[in-house]
């Protein structure tokens, strides 16, 4: 089950990295950078939209799983008839806000004329695929609890694929962002539906699914939520807040610089997650077991790993980020490769950093990267409302970056080792320093050979792309993992 829900896993990241190149050329194509900004912000609004679940399916899927454990279904009835209740009364929250945003978007926003009923019109579609999100979180839980998520990524390629046809469609009509807006509804719609029936099939939904509360149950739920929200909050605002602000104080052609720019700065950070993702079970079964030491040698292995994956896809988006944009929409984007380039190091310590959040969950303290989420927000906040009217999407990037580097590379690994016992300078010499030294070594070769020979063509692209990644193989091989680190994996692998 772990394999066949890894596999998917991935296979469902390709297809949104697939599906995320291949749409923005159409809206380009259809909309111009102004009509993507557009649709950007409207976008920007919608994740927003997402924080109306407060937590609750993090809360729900938990109570779930160990309702099914238990085989309750008196408890599994109450868990979700009580998250039912519960996204009853937010789902009528997130009409009334999207009524009050679709019908005043010129007063909270820098909208042109030309956009401003197709914004107002697009707002809609996207405001009954946010309502009926809600609920449709139960059918997740569902699938989760029962260790069935290759089920739910699948039925999620599946509806992402037409959502691209959709919206090639109805832009190819003439609908404009009224098409790509009705394009993620009705792609939401069929993934409700198909969820659905896939997470209820022989449960007998009839003896237990209803709303009503309980009020034991929601306490228990509400405090389990409230620190997954602050996480839930700090993932979305990290991303999301800088477009916010470039909605209301600068332009639509430079919110889609920025926009575009993180498109790949989002799927680079979405790939190095899957390092923290796969320790984090075996983290939180050391810590049950009591076997500290053995949590602390993977704590500093896995970090080890993230620190160079970062790495490396940190030197992909340095220096390929411009030939690639150029390949992939034009000269006219050139300027987001400047986005990206500020970016880099601090979304590099960003990925380097997520086995430390990991054991955070695993030991039950991820209630400390909720509180650094919020001051990064602050931070972030104020530092992009004091350059992005002058500077535009590069003062975006900047407080962005700013924001990432000023408290957590410094607080999160002091108190990371604080709780697991390690010392604070081997946490950095023998993993994120270890990592990084070799691929900076790497970094002035890679450019001197660009700027000799520079990228010309999606096969030029291909080719150093795979060139600089068997050299970082090898490096990290030979270099970096050093003998120790070679005979473990020899252990491991004589196995098959």
């Amino acid at each position: 089950m772990i394999i066949r829900n890894t596999l998917v896993g991935w296979s469902s990241m390709a297809v949104n990295f697939a599906v995320a190149l291949a749409s923005v050329p159409i809206q380009v194509h259809y909309l111009g950078k102004t009509g993507l900004g557009v649709w950007l912000l409207l976008m920007n609004m919608w994740a927003f939209m997402l924080l109306l679940d407060l937590g609750v399916s993090q809360s729900l899927a938990r109570h779930v799983a160990d309702d099914l454990v238990r085989d309750d279904i008196d408890s599994l009835g109450k868990s979700v008839s009580t998250s039912l209740a519960m996204y009853s009364v937010l789902a009528l929250a997130a009409i009334l806000i999207y009524l009050v945003l679709a019908f005043n978007l010129d007063r909270f926003f820098n909208i042109p004329p030309d956009f401003l009923d197709s914004a107002t019109w697009a707002m809609l579609p996207l405001c009954a695929v946010t309502v009926f999100s809600l609920p449709a979180k139960i059918f997740e839980a569902l699938l989760f609890a029962r260790e069935e998520l290759y089920i739910y990524q699948s039925v999620v390629m599946t509806t992402v694929l037409a959502r691209l046809g959709l919206i090639w469609l109805f832009l190819h009509q003439g609908w404009g962002l009224l098409g790509v807006g009705l394009s993620f509804a009705l792609a939401g719609f069929c993934e409700f539906a198909m969820t659905g029936y896939f997470s209820l099939r022989g449960m007998h939904a009839s003896a237990w699914l209803r709303v009503s509360w309980d009020w034991a149950r929601a306490r228990k739920m509400i405090i389990y939520a409230r620190d997954a929200l602050l996480i839930q909050l700090g993932l979305i605002a990290r991303a999301q807040l800088p477009v916010l602000i470039l909605g209301i104080l600068s332009t639509p052609v430079a919110l889609a610089y920025f926009g575009v720019a993180m498109r790949l700065t989002t799927h680079a950070v979405s790939l190095s997650t899957v390092v923290a993702r796969a320790v984090q079970p075996k983290l939180s079964l050391l810590k049950a077991g009591d076997k500290d030491e053995d949590m602390v040698r993977l704590l500093k292995r896995s970090t080890l790993y993230a620190s160079y994956f970062a790495g490396f896809l940190g030197l992909g988006l340095y220096f390929l980020s411009e030939p690639f944009l150029v390949l992939w929409l034009g000269e006219g984007f050139v300027k987001s490769a400047k986005v990206v380039r500020i970016l880099v190091v601090p979304l590099v310590m960003l990925m380097s950093l997520g086995p430390s959040e990991a054991v955070l969950f695993s030991i039950k303290r991820h209630g400390f990267t909720g509180i650094l989420n919020l001051i990064e927000i602050a931070i972030m906040g104020l530092v992009i409302f004091g350059l992005v009217q002058e500077k535009g999407d590069i003062g975006a990037a900047i407080g962005l970056g700013l924001a990432l580097l000023l408290l957590r590379p410094w607080v999160l690994p002091w108190y990371v080792c604080r709780k697991t016992g390690v010392r604070l300078g081997e946490f950095w010499l023998q993993g994120i320093l270890r990592a990084w030294l070799p691929l900076l070594l790497i970094a002035p070769l890679l450019g001197f050979f660009l700027h000799t020979w520079p990228v010309h063509g999606w096969f030029g692209f291909v080719a150093v792309c795979l060139g600089l990644g068997l050299l970082c193989g090898l490096v990290f091989i030979f270099v970096v993992m050093g003998p120790v680190e070679r005979s473990f994996w020899l252990q491991k692998l004589s196995f098959f």
